[in-house]
């Protein structure tokens, strides 16, 4: 790959050092091809690697990014070229940006709150993971005005409580009213109907949904544990994963841009339990103070790799996130209208070579948006990463770990990262799934009658059941691959099971090796379907009233404002683990919760039991 204007290629003796160590086990900096001998093996960040070549500027890119945008001729509204910081394999060529380990381990620490200190609350002290109880490590230190034993942390005299008493109900509030408010909120009621039939003020629905979010917290901790024996006993997890956008209304009149908000969810492939459904909010930070801390020790000026805070989205990133993202889309509607025929595959393929960074989604912060001022915003590609970590901390080692993901170089890089050594074992693999967007409602049902006639076709012929009609045609599509598509000549099939809500399906083995047996890739493809994460963001839109998309208008120059929606961003957040909780455990569907077919309860929970907790 050769310099473009404004790159700051470095080799040899003139390179500059980056500090890449790992962080709690977590080094994204390798080859990302499973196939490739330097998969997995990590970059030292010296000029005297052996395995790669680092190239970019250590500089703030201007909003350029890879070599094919040249190829296209300049964008007047991009200026001069520049590359992100990447690393080129020696071995395949393959160039998987640089990423901070830190900037991750920061994202899983953002997800990992707990609303109950059972060790030192301060993250720089070396009890912070040492628990309550642990010889020599704290000590009591009286009591607080309600009664609540307050604790001392002998190493850095840190003063805390483990869990704070509730107070109680202040005149007008009607706690009675709580559960009434969760459930409503669960099932599409705007807050002024909420008001309207409970009679309950804003404020005390603000605090409702704060209870129930940290309740949420506690009763989810502690299924965390049996969730993992289950998986254990099952030995094989098949779970899909996908992204949504939500968006909270403008908060500043004068500006009035939407706040796009990414969320990135993974749910049980065989019942619909979800593992996972991350928002990318810090509601802890402070954002003026960030913001002033990076001006003022340089961090805008610098490659995203060496910042303090290279996970969150800066007001000076604005900018260049904007024009880039303008930039595509116009390339990708010329694509379109030069090549009718092109596949959503091919289209795909062809944005990401778009990116400046390819691992991160080109249609986050565009035009129309902005960033909210209580808080922020976390970067998508560092969200797919702290998403996949988490899950692999939740999975035992002993699971076999099979994803199936919608088709985004961001998923697939952060699954190789996160799942490495198990991908090097054979015990992880990934699968890209695909169908058409556009298909109505004559498309769904024929494509499910075809299924049907087929597996139907195929037990009378092969004298089998069900299950095995199903394996011996996923066998076949697996034999007749079509041609590799896109810059990274992946192969892709069409998969013979469609359903009604996945039409024209198309399948690609991201983690293909060529001694692979085919048998068994073709009973994980009989499991690939993305439909019960889809369905779950189906479902957040149509039970909460909040989540539901906004409308633009030519008349509100294309800006997005949905009367229902939220004005904070910590309220979507907060609102997503209370109905992803209450789908979970509380709603059953054909007899049974996802949390029974999976073996975790034995019935439905009673919401009254999860708030309370």
């Amino acid at each position: 790959m050769t310099n473009d204007k404004g790159s700051d290629k470095r080799r040899g003796s003139n390179a500059k050092e980056i500090d890449l160590d790992p962080v709690n086990g977590i080094n994204v900096n390798h080859c990302k091809n499973p196939r490739c001998p330097s998969f997995n093996v990590v970059y030292t960040g010296t000029s005297a690697d052996p395995n790669y070549i680092r190239s970019g500027t250590t500089k703030a890119t201007t909003p350029y990014g890879r070599k094919t945008l040249n190829n296209l001729g300049k964008h007047a509204a991009l200026g001069t070229t520049s590359m992100p910081l990447f690393i080129q394999c020696n071995q395949c060529g393959e160039s998987p940006p640089l990423k901070s380990n830190h900037g991750i381990n920061e994202v899983l620490k953002i997800w990992a709150y707990h609303p109950d200190n059972d060790s030192c609350p301060n993250a720089a002290c070396v009890n912070h993971d040492i628990p309550i109880g642990t010889k020599r490590a704290y000590r009591r230190n009286g009591r607080t005005p309600a009664g609540t034993v307050r604790w001392l942390c002998n190493a850095c005299s840190k003063s805390f409580v483990e869990r704070a008493k509730l107070r109680a109900s202040r005149v007008g509030e009607k706690p009675y009213r709580y559960e009434d408010v969760i459930k409503a909120l669960a099932n599409s009621s705007p807050f002024n109907r909420m008001m309207e039939v409970y009679g309950v003020t804003p404020v005390s629905i603000y605090r409702y949904i704060e209870k129930a979010y940290k309740a949420c917290v506690r009763f989810n901790a502690k299924k965390r544990q049996k969730i993992s024996s289950i998986l254990s006993k099952r030995g094989t997890i098949y779970f899909s994963t996908d992204r949504q956008d939500l968006f909270v209304n403008w908060s500043n009149r004068e500006d009035r841009s939407a706040i796009p908000i990414k969320a990135t969810c993974s749910a049980d492939a065989e019942t619909g339990f979800i593992y996972r459904y991350d928002v990318g909010v810090d509601d802890k930070s402070n954002q003026k103070q960030i913001h002033e801390e990076s001006i003022g020790n340089g961090d805008i000026d610098v490659a995203n790799v060496f910042r303090k805070y290279p996970h969150l989205f800066l007001p000076s990133d604005m900018g260049i996130e904007v024009r880039i993202n303008s930039f595509i889309e116009q390339e990708l509607i010329k694509m379109k209208r030069a090549n009718p025929f092109i596949t959503e595959v091919e289209l795909a393929y062809e944005e990401a070579l778009f990116r400046p960074n390819i691992e991160s989604s080109s249609n986050h912060i565009a035009e129309g948006t902005g960033l909210p001022n209580n808080c922020l915003l976390i970067k998508e590609d560092y969200q797919l990463y702290g998403h996949y970590f988490s899950l692999r901390r939740d999975i035992p080692d002993d699971v076999k770990v099979i994803n199936f993901s919608d088709q985004e170089s961001g998923l697939r890089a952060a699954f190789m990262s996160a799942f490495a050594d198990k991908v090097m074992t054979n015990d992880a693999h990934l699968f890209y799934i695909s169908y058409s967007k556009k298909a109505v409602r004559e498309d769904r049902e024929r494509a499910k009658r075809e299924t049907y006639l087929k597996i139907k076709s195929t037990t009378r012929t092969h004298n089998c059941d069900w299950e095995a009609s199903k394996h011996i045609l996923c066998l076949d599509a697996i034999q007749n691959y079509t041609s590799p598509i896109g810059k990274w000549r992946d192969h892709w099939g069409i998969h013979p099971l469609e359903s009604y809500s996945e039409v024209e399906k198309t399948f690609s083995h991201q983690t293909y090796q060529p001694n692979q047996d085919n048998d068994e890739i073709a009973h994980y493809l009989t499991k690939a379907s993305l439909h019960y994460v889809d369905n779950n963001f189906m479902r957040a839109r149509r039970r909460v009233s909040q989540f539901e998309r906004g409308i633009p208008s030519s008349a509100s120059e294309r800006r997005i404002w949905y009367g229902r929606s939220f004005y904070r961003p910590d309220l979507v957040k907060k609102t997503a683990l209370i109905l992803t909780t209450y789908l979970n455990y509380c709603v059953a569907n054909s007899g049974n919760t996802p949390a029974q077919r999976l073996g975790i309860t034995k019935g439905a929970v009673r919401l009254k039991d999860i708030l309370n907790s």
